[in-house]
């Protein structure tokens, strides 16, 4: 009985330390979410200004070739 007894503590403070490790690696995860969902958040919004910057190119690029058909044909 008392050697049951050591070998299942043994066992529990073995389960109870790989639980404990688990739990810190879970925490180390969520702050690596955390930071690349910021990244990707920061991602995101230079995506949209970048579009928006092509958008406005564009339109200059319109204007100017209105430009030059208009004036060519005057």
């Amino acid at each position: 009985m008392r050697g049951d007894t050591g070998i299942m503590r043994k066992k529990f403070s073995i389960l109870q330390k790989e639980i404990d490790d688990h739990k810190e690696e879970i925490r180390r995860y969520q702050t690596e979410i955390s930071k690349l969902n910021v990244v990707i958040r920061n991602l995101e919004k230079d995506i949209a200004g970048l579009k928006k910057e092509i958008h406005e190119r564009d339109e200059t690029i319109q204007d100017k070739v209105f430009w030059v058909l208009y004036t060519s044909s005057v």
